[in-house]
């Protein structure tokens, strides 16, 4: 038996690189047509079991949307314009639901207390297309009870 080993097949230059260098390079491709295929990666490189995920989130300029868990106190009209409280109405929000909201922007006062404070509804049905008045909601993590005392909005909640 000889102890010869056979002769080593020769690295690429792809293959040489340290894995987080490829990842860095498939990354910025992907960034690079942007334009093209409408996307941005991101990448994680899982150093635990040496495994690469690449991530394509939404197109350049646009950030992933994030959304805010509200509830409402009771009913609550959506419509399609927030600076008249009109357009074409939407569906209603149930009593003590639960939604998710994309942000908050103002719009027409609502009579009682003059909070001008509306949200874009990120759930569906409503899918970013419609809006409630922020005075339909707690805005302080509460999911009962009397809205009387409630903030005008959640300032965790970004502006539109």
């Amino acid at each position: 038996m000889s102890n010869v080993r056979p002769p080593r097949r020769k690295q690429g230059w792809w293959s040489g690189l340290a894995r987080h260098y490829q990842v860095a390079i498939v990354v910025a491709l992907i960034a690079a047509a942007g334009g093209i295929v409408g996307a941005v990666a991101a990448a994680a490189i899982n150093r635990g079991s040496g495994s690469t995920t690449v991530i394509i989130g939404p197109s350049a300029g646009h950030s992933a949307q994030v959304t805010y868990a509200e509830t409402v106190g009771g009913v609550a009209r959506t419509w399609t314009d927030y600076t008249t409280g009109g357009g074409s109405e939407g569906p209603p929000i149930g009593a003590f639901s639960t939604i998710r909201v994309a942000c908050r922007i103002r719009g027409l006062p609502v009579p009682n207390d003059n909070n001008s404070w509306w949200y874009k509804l990120a759930s569906a049905p409503w899918n970013g297309r419609f809006y409630a008045s922020a005075d339909a909601f707690y805005n302080n993590g509460r999911v009962s009870g009397s809205l009387v005392g409630t903030p005008f909005f959640d300032p965790r909640v970004r502006l539109c």
